[in-house]
């Protein structure tokens, strides 16, 4: 698809929900993203035909982080998100990144995901506690929750909580799967992903140190009903348990 993009100035003061009051999903993917995730200001340049030619939302998400992925000259990992698709240069970090990809392809899905004060975009572990309150129950429009790893699908997206908690730190990691999950001999399950990491992945496309957008291989242990329990970014890693959460665009709004 051939689009046009636009590059604009934030202007801080401005709500992410500005688009349900006045000028509509463009502009507001525009105003919001460039934010990035600690509240800096930057620049975004976001093409004016979002992704919505797939079949559903998942596809359609898995589709553009698929080609975002492919399309970068540079990307590194950094809480100051800097996203120009024109010319492939992502300098974001894991929530910045979903976040961008949300908002082109769905975007009042991606409204719907809480805020916590004194940020303008859900950081990882709010992508999280969201997916784990539809999973108890909370239905949420646009949304579902997928409990076992093994069902989940090419689009869906997987959150996790670091702990302890430290609000003002990294508060977890957000990924987009990007194939079917593989049951391994010992029982874990590896996970094809589109992510923005500076850790490396199995099989990971990014340039090591530096990190940024690629893609890779992260490893679960799951529990006895199939939930994600613990990750393991690489082989040479160690398992840290965490609260993992998986949510998944549904057409339903």
């Amino acid at each position: 698809m051939t689009t046009a993009c636009i590059e604009v100035a934030i202007v801080p003061s401005l709500s992410r929900l500005i688009y349900c009051a006045t000028v509509g999903c463009a502009l507001f993917a525009v105003l919001s993203l460039a934010t990035g995730v600690n509240g800096a200001n930057g620049t975004l340049s976001v093409p004016h035909a979002l992704a919505q030619d797939s079949d559903t939302p998942g596809a359609a998400l898995a589709a553009l982080a698929a080609s975002e992925a492919a399309s970068v000259q540079e990307t590194h990992y950094t809480h100051h998100s800097t996203i120009d698709h024109a010319n492939g240069i992502y300098d974001t970090d894991c929530s910045g990144f979903v976040d961008d990809l949300l908002s082109q392809v769905d975007l009042a899905a991606y409204v719907m995901v809480p805020v916590e004060p004194g940020w303008r975009e859900p950081r990882a572990y709010m992508f999280e506690q969201f997916f784990a309150s539809i999973s108890a129950g909370g239905a949420q429009p646009g949304w579902t929750a997928v409990v076992s790893l093994a069902d989940a699908q090419p689009g869906d997206i997987l959150a996790w909580m670091l702990e302890p908690f430290t609000p003002n730190s990294d508060t977890g990691h957000i990924v987009v799967i990007a194939a079917a999950p593989v049951l391994n001999s010992n029982g874990t399950i590896s996970l094809p992903v589109y992510d923005a990491s500076s850790l490396v992945h199995n099989n990971d496309s990014r340039v090591r140190g530096v990190g940024g957008v690629g893609s890779g291989t992260i490893t679960f242990r799951v529990d006895g009903n199939g939930a994600p329990t613990a990750f393991q970014f690489d082989s040479h890693d160690r398992f840290h348990n965490a609260p993992i959460a998986i949510g998944r665009l549904t057409a339903d709004q």
